[in-house]
């Protein structure tokens, strides 16, 4: 390890090991590039090296290789450019764990045109037209330097070497040359057109509507890899509160909201104690009224309407995207606290949304399907302000309710009139079965069930004594009268005829007795707890706990993570804006496309007719066979030479004939036209030679 101080690490260090435009450098000084390097690397972990080396010094340059892995683990992508007039490329053995990207000719299509045979350039080849600075011969070092500047910088970037290594790892002996142009073989214009147009519309795709956006990992979803929002982003298109923050309070200890909050909470927990003690025996036939239910029902609502009112008074003030210095102190102020944490930062916003779009678009998926899902993100996640809540505070708990929860209900027993009458006219007949007494007994029972269900209205549960709130109720006590009196003569004249024995009517009257009382108490619970349920007591205790939820809810939402949704929204909004421009763009190449064949067809179809009259006149037998030699001259229809290759006819060694190119000479074809004039894109057919893939070859 070298002894100099370490410099700052660099995630990928370049190490510059070419001679640079043919002034071959020393080994001392190739030693010195190579010790500077081992210095800006981290001290631990892998290290990342960068190496510019000449194609032809790869051998010479071994030991220089093997030192950068000699301290640790290190991974080493090779450029190595120069070597255009070679066939093959000479790898040294430290070479083969490591990637290799040949350049052979860094000037390539510099100019428009393409290297022949030994014109190699940008690597010690002769030039063969103006290159950069337009100078004639080998380029200078800055001219390499320049033309190789564009591709180290973007493999400087650490995903960007280690994406390139991994891709070389699969390519076989580790080599790998860029390619500038797309080679293609006996393909007619028609087809490159048909196969243009197929790619570039399956790269826009149509508008179609988005699927459901789904969270990472969330539990029941059943969106693909490629559909899933990263759950960076998950909190910020739901009302869901993050489990980080589930539980915390909002209320600032002794503030407004908090206090209004736990008198509610008060209040609903002495309206059911109540509740618990009317419905008992105490509640019939205790001394004087111990509870008064009316009133603590009213003191609920005033409590319940008090904190509805000030979380509505709080949504209102927390309106807007974003949430100001003035909004939250107002909401301070009201006991509302939005302290800063970590979890409402918009940091893991930017990476968040990047890893989504490139997830989407690795998918394959078409350019409009991308902007779809991403607007689609950014609707979901665009904050609306705390203002918009309000719709569902009212659905939570309506302005209504408190006054509703104030007002006594009717209280009475509820049922036929049947139901009601049948058990008094059977307790009654039951008392009146003993000889004699009975007489007396049986409607006397009929009697003392009136009278309790006459006290059952009397001590009712919607009635006040402190304040003039009265519901007001029924019993029946009629109803109940005329079937008991009723039902004791009918015991009194079968005690009578039937003679039972003392013991007997004794029993039947205790019996009736017991099941007097028995049948009261049931009575009184189940009109006591039908008024307390058509009260909906319950309902009240569901909206504190809703304000609640819907508070923490909008604290979260609409209030901490209102930066990091706006901010989401709106880059989603913007790349979903661009993805669309670029499908735009490539449906308007598609119609100009279009219209240009469509007028070339045009022009062809004027040529073919001006042309068919001039071909009237040529033989048969010439058009049938494109080897005839009365069909290869010097454009005039006659034959010069003997078939030496300067007079139009086939040449001795069966190659295709110099006056006319052959069919499948996509290359002479090419260099017929003048340059630009309807030349494709990806202008494989003008490459006048390939070259074959570079092999390489351990030192021996």
């Amino acid at each position: 390890m070298s002894t100099e101080r370490r410099s700052a690490a660099e995630p990928v260090v370049r190490v510059d090991l070419g001679h640079r435009g043919g002034r071959p450098q020393t080994p001392v000084a190739l030693e010195a590039r190579v010790r500077e390097a081992l210095a800006r690397t981290p001290a631990a972990g892998t290290r990342c090296f960068l190496v510019l080396d000449d194609a032809s010094d790869l051998m010479d340059h071994q030991v220089h290789y093997e030192r950068l892995y000699s301290h640790g683990p290190a991974e080493v992508l090779c450029l190595a450019y120069g070597g255009a007039d070679s066939r093959e490329l000479l790898l040294p053995h430290v070479l083969r764990a490591a990637g290799v990207l040949w350049i052979p000719d860094a000037f390539a299509g510099a100019d428009g045109t393409e290297p022949g045979p030994g014109e190699g350039r940008g690597g010690g080849g002769a030039r063969r037209g103006d290159g950069p600075g337009g100078r004639i011969g080998k380029p200078g070092p800055e001219a390499v330097d320049e033309a190789l500047r564009p591709m180290v910088e973007l493999l400087s970037e650490l995903s960007v070497f280690r994406a390139v290594l991994g891709g070389i790892a699969e390519v076989p002996h580790g080599v790998a040359v860029p390619a500038a142009r797309v080679l293609e073989h006996d393909l007619t214009e028609e087809a490159k057109a048909r196969a243009w147009r197929q790619a570039l519309e399956e790269l826009t795709g149509q508008d179609v509507p988005p699927p459901a956006l789904a969270v990472e990992g969330a539990p029941g979803s059943d969106a693909g890899p490629a559909d899933a929002v990263p759950a960076a982003l998950g909190h910020l298109i739901g009302d869901a509160v993050p489990r980080a923050l589930a539980g915390r309070n909002w209320l600032v200890p002794g503030g407004r909201a908090e206090t209004r909050r736990l008198a509610c909470e008060r209040a609903l927990r002495d309206a059911e104690d109540g509740y618990e003690q009317v419905r008992g025996p105490a509640g019939l036939f205790g001394r004087g009224r111990t509870v008064d239910l009316p009133e603590r029902l009213a003191d609920l609502a005033d409590a319940l309407g008090a904190y509805r009112g000030c979380v509505a008074e709080a949504l209102s003030e927390g309106g807007g995207d974003r949430l100001s210095a003035e909004q939250r102190s107002g909401l301070l102020q009201r006991g509302i606290d939005l302290p800063e944490l970590p979890e409402a930062s918009r940091s893991a916003v930017g990476p968040g949304l990047r890893a989504y779009t490139e997830r989407l678009i690795a998918a394959g998926l078409p350019l409009r399907s991308v902007a779809a899902r991403l607007g689609a993100l950014s609707d979901r996640s665009a904050p609306a302000g705390s203002a918009a809540r309000l719709a569902r505070l009212d659905d939570i708990c309506p302005e209504r309710m408190p006054e509703e929860l104030a007002s006594p209900l009717p209280f009475g027993p509820d049922g036929p009139a049947f139901a009601h009458a049948a058990p008094v006219l059977l307790l009654a007949f039951v008392a009146g079965l003993w000889p004699g007494p009975g007489w007396v007994s049986g409607p006397l029972t009929g009697l003392g069930l009136a009278l309790l269900t006459l006290l059952m209205l009397r001590r009712r549960p919607n009635r006040s004594p402190a304040r003039p709130l009265d519901g007001g109720g029924s019993t029946r006590s009629g109803l109940r009268l005329v079937a008991g009196l009723a039902g004791g003569a009918a015991g009194g004249l079968a005690g009578t005829l039937l003679d039972p024995p003392v013991w007997a009517g004794a029993a039947a009257l205790g019996l009736a007795v017991t099941g007097s009382v028995a049948l009261v108490l049931r009575d009184w619970t189940a009109a006591v707890d039908d008024w307390w349920d058509r009260t909906d007591v319950r309902s009240a205790a569901r909206s504190l706990h809703g304000i609640d939820g819907l508070l923490a809810e909008t604290a979260v939402q609409d209030w901490l993570f209102a930066d990091a949704r706006y901010h989401c929204s709106d880059g989603a909004r913007a790349v979903a804006r661009l993805v669309r421009g670029l499908a735009d763009t490539a449906e308007e190449c598609l119609a100009a496309q279009d219209a240009g064949a469509a007028g070339a067809r045009r022009s062809a179809g004027a040529n073919g007719t001006a042309a068919s009259a001039v071909s009237s006149g040529a033989a048969a037998g010439t058009a049938d066979d494109p080897w005839d030699r009365a069909g290869w001259g010097d454009g005039d229809g006659h034959s010069h030479g003997d078939g030496d290759g300067h007079g139009g006819g086939p040449p001795r060694d069966g190659g295709p004939p110099t006056g006319r190119t052959a069919p499948w000479d996509g290359g002479a074809a090419a260099d017929t036209r003048p340059r630009g004039a309807g030349r494709p894109a990806l202008a494989g057919a003008g490459t006048r030679r390939r070259r074959p893939r570079p092999r390489p070859h351990a030192a021996r």
